[in-house]
């Protein structure tokens, strides 16, 4: 349910008005101010994937998930379909 209400708010960003910011984000600033890309996307990206993270653990402490399957490479692919 977490993941699912995750992907409904970022999907909202990313579709509304924020889309354009995202595009930007990574289409220029990633190249013409790295380092403010750099915090960006630690502040958003990078953040939001730690909570997929703790989120896909939890669930897998639970039974919800597989338990052989990495959180973390799972987060990192689940984050990457919503930004990219």
């Amino acid at each position: 349910d977490r993941l699912r209400a995750g992907l409904r708010a970022a999907w909202r960003d990313i579709s509304g008005p924020n889309g354009a910011l995202l595009r930007l984000m990574i289409g220029e600033v990633s190249i013409e101010a790295p380092e403010l890309f750099r915090a960006w996307w630690a502040e958003s990206v990078a953040q939001g994937r730690h909570e997929v993270t703790t989120a896909m653990q939890e669930g897998q402490a639970t039974g919800e998930f597989r338990a052989d399957a990495d959180a973390e490479v799972a987060a990192r692919m689940f984050v990457s379909a919503i930004f990219m």
